[in-house]
């Protein structure tokens, strides 16, 4: 059975498409915004593509992965704010609260139950292809790049 990759799902969809259920996706964005925003705030397509990938790739890999993945949004969303003196959910926090919070969980031993979600969004959120034109990727090898030199 074909499946559809991240952009045609996301065409399909439309860019204000919610893919990932409840507060895991405003969790999802939210940490998106505090890992990739470089203060011109992040493009509707780009967070709506790596959000319809993500979704699409935790499906893909498993119900394990997918309940560890969205339990750990939901912790973050809801439990590791109370947790840390923050009253409210992550998603309402200003970024600058956020960023704070993610700071103090990183600096205790919970700090790798933020490992899978910061790597599942930076595995899909650099798949779009204006980021790999930020970082400066052509689409080539490097061992062509190399042997045209």
């Amino acid at each position: 059975m074909f499946r559809r990759g991240p952009i045609e799902r996301t065409a399909r969809l439309g860019y204000d498409a919610t893919v990932l259920p409840g507060p895991t996706e405003a969790a999802a964005r939210a940490l998106c915004q505090c890992i990739f925003d470089r203060g011109h705030g992040i493009p509707p397509d780009r967070m709506s593509f790596a959000l319809v990938d993500v979704d699409d790739f935790t499906r893909r890999a498993g119900p394990k992965t997918r309940f560890a993945f969205l339990a750990s949004l939901l912790l973050l969303q809801w439990i590791w704010p109370l947790a840390f003196g923050f009253f409210g959910r992550f998603s309402a926090l200003p970024i600058s609260r956020r960023l704070d919070l993610l700071e103090k969980i990183e600096a205790t031993a919970l700090a790798p139950m933020l490992v899978l979600p910061k790597a599942m969004l930076c595995l899909v959120f650099f798949e779009h292809p204006d980021a790999l034109k930020e970082i400066g990727y052509d689409g080539r090898p490097l061992r062509l790049i190399e042997a045209e030199k």
